[in-house]
């Protein structure tokens, strides 16, 4: 189990509204629970976060899970979901919506040799967007996308430089 709390100060290089600074907390906790061959864990999160490109800064609000396993002696395997939501820092007329999306994917890897390892992994976002934040042609309150993904990585012994 991992928790932390705090303070958080934010500073706007351009006020918002006529707001120039703005205080509150961050917190963060996650919960691991190990099984023979596997893991379970929950986590939460608040805080400030970049605004994803919907809004310049947001408040944001994250659960998530994942569960985790030994497929086989080589390979693993993670499912995991996630649910999301963001609002704006400082409301004002022009701050835009709240928005929220939803997660979920899964994953499989295995080492390759002493130096790689080899992932393939799916994930699925599904968002959905309260008020008219968006104008235009292709304009939605609710989006989905998927996305593949094919992951090598190589991690050499450590060397020492002379």
């Amino acid at each position: 189990m991992r928790v932390f709390i705090g303070p958080e100060i934010t500073n706007f290089r351009i006020p918002v509204g006529n707001t120039s600074q703005k205080t509150g907390f961050s917190a963060a906790a996650d919960l691991t629970y190990a099984f023979h061959r596997g893991a379970l864990t929950f986590g939460y999160i608040h805080g400030l976060s970049a605004g994803s490109g919907v809004l310049i800064g947001s408040n944001l609000d994250l659960f998530s899970s994942t569960v985790s396993r030994y497929l086989t002696r080589q390979w693993t395997g993670s499912f995991n979901f996630s649910y999301s939501h963001n609002s704006p820092v400082v409301a004002t007329p022009t701050a835009g919506p709240a928005y929220s999306d939803w997660y979920v994917g899964c994953s499989a890897g295995r080492p390759i040799g002493r130096d790689f390892n080899f992932a393939v992994a799916y994930s699925a976002n599904i968002g959905s967007y309260a008020g008219a934040g968006c104008t235009g042609a292709g304009c939605s309150t609710s989006n989905s996308y998927s996305t593949i993904t094919l992951n090598f990585q190589w991690h050499p012994r450590p060397f020492v430089l002379p």
